[in-house]
């Protein structure tokens, strides 16, 4: 009944997040020209990492502990999957109140040590953009907890949908009540958490096998409570990457961390779209040949990315100008975040495989590496920005990132190879690698021979890119061709 091919899932999963974080940029593109690269989006962006040190951690960690744990339950009987999702829900709103108490209670405590450069003027003003969150905060977690059943059951056309309503209501909001009072932002969020979290229980109920009310004292729990534990941590030491790259950014000029944020979302917006870690912690968790999973996935994702990382590291100026530029982004934001972009443009491929490799290990039940190799790269981050800061700045904090998370991706490789006996064919992906390569470089060649407008630039480099993988007979267009005759 809820069987689902990995092809399936990954078209599904695509299609729906490209809509999804387009429709979801649009937001970016309204805070941009209304608050720029300004102290107020300093303070909005200092706020959103509270929650990312403290609620988003967690509802990540709702996905990834308990999808596993679902698909084993509903191996065994879709009785046992009722009792445990009733019981994750549960333990889902006792946690989200728990936390919300902390927020407010140690928020000041959080800023000084989050954001050294911050005085009290921004504090203040963090302050006040987050109790805006706080409606968002009661469903977050609870929303998240429906979306890991969904998941588990293989209905990602449910799960995608209902992001993809997020993303609409957020920027619905936006548009209707635009404003130039930052508190906009927040409130947008939380008006999309509401109204979807409704959506979300309409579905679950019309399933039936979902429940709502469970012990949270069963062995499955306690399980659970042991892996939440562990992937909390290591979710926490994740988002101190982008918490070290903010600290050190509030050290400098106010909009040093908006023009940081907006690089690094655009970069992770467009990894978004291509991120299928959800789908994999599934496959991974039925499937025998993990390394064959995980040879095709890395060659999916180069197939992706490659040619979008070539294209920003020789548009990143004429993009961010086109995406950006206008009210109060001005030339000098356009100038910062396109320096950014060019240094984090790789990051869109090797995040989406560091993320392949932690949902392997999550499908293991192997959380010591992850935790392991996260605080490895937060501290290799950590001692590079402090290093580079001084001279380079904002790139260089920027750079710091890139090499930390390269180093990581290195070690990862050794882990899965001589650890746990997953041999990956490196022949094929490095043949992939140099052939999807050769065809952006020579994409980029012929456009530069000519002198056209910057779309019709941007256009033509991703048609002669495709159209060269077509001669050579790539898999994947192979893949699409054939799924679009069949249609």
């Amino acid at each position: 009944m809820f069987a689902s091919s990995i092809e399936k899932s990954l078209i599904n999963t695509l299609l729906y997040q490209i809509f999804s974080k387009g429709i979801g940029y649009g937001k970016y593109l309204l805070f941009a020209f209304l608050f720029g690269t300004s102290m107020q989006m300093d303070a909005y962006n200092m706020a959103l990492t509270i929650l990312d040190v403290s609620m988003f951690v967690l509802g990540h960690v709702f996905s990834v502990v308990g999808i596993p744990m679902l698909v084993k339950s509903r191996k065994k009987s879709f009785t046992a999957f009722k009792k445990l999702s009733g019981s994750i829900f549960v333990f889902s709103l006792v946690l989200a109140a728990i936390i919300i108490v902390f927020q407010y209670i140690f928020f000041y405590d959080l800023v000084s040590i989050l954001a050294p450069g911050f005085d009290d003027k921004k504090s203040t003003l963090s302050y006040e953009i987050f109790k805006y969150f706080l409606p968002m905060n009661i469903v977050y977690l609870p929303y998240f907890a429906l979306i890991s059943f969904f998941r588990s059951l293989n209905l990602f056309s449910i799960s995608n949908f209902l992001d993809f309503l997020i993303a609409i209501f957020s920027v619905a909001y936006l548009v209707i009540f635009m404003s130039s009072d930052i508190a906009i932002i927040p409130l947008s969020l939380s008006v999309a958490y509401v109204f979807t979290i409704f959506f979300a229980l309409y579905f679950a109920i019309k399933i039936k096998i979902i429940g709502f009310t469970g012990s949270m004292f069963t062995p499955y729990m306690k399980n659970m409570y042991k892996n939440i534990a562990k992937l909390s941590l290591w979710f926490l030491v994740l988002q101190l990457y982008r918490v070290v790259d903010k600290g050190f950014a509030s050290l400098l000029d106010n909009g040093a961390i908006s023009a940081l944020v907006y690089a690094s979302m655009l970069i992770s917006g467009m990894g978004f779209v291509f991120d299928f870690a959800y789908v994999y912690i599934t496959k991974f968790s039925e499937k025998e040949d993990k390394a064959a999973v995980f040879t095709l996935a890395i060659k999916l994702y180069i197939f992706l990315t490659l040619p979008v990382v070539v294209y920003l590291l020789f548009y990143s100026k004429e993009f961010i100008s086109i995406i950006y530029g206008g009210g109060k982004f001005d030339k000098n934001s356009i100038e910062i975040t396109s320096s950014i972009i060019v240094i984090l443009s790789p990051l869109l491929f090797l995040s989406l495989v560091n993320g392949l490799f932690q949902s392997l290990y999550q499908s293991l039940e192997k959380y010591a590496y992850v935790i392991c190799l996260s605080l490895i790269g937060v501290l290799i981050n950590f001692v590079l920005n402090y290093l580079w800061i001084s001279n380079y700045g904002i790139v260089g904090i920027a750079l710091a990132t890139l090499v930390s998370t390269s180093v990581i991706i290195a070690l990862n490789l050794l882990i899965i190879h001589y650890k746990e006996n997953l041999h990956l064919s490196y022949k094929n992906i490095l043949f992939e690698f140099m052939k999807y390569l050769l065809a952006a470089s020579a994409s980029f060649a012929m456009i530069r021979m000519f002198s056209l407008p910057f779309f019709v630039s941007s256009f033509l480099f991703f048609v002669f890119n495709y159209v060269i993988l077509v001669l050579l007979r790539n898999e994947f267009m192979i893949r699409i061709y054939s799924m679009i005759r069949k249609r």
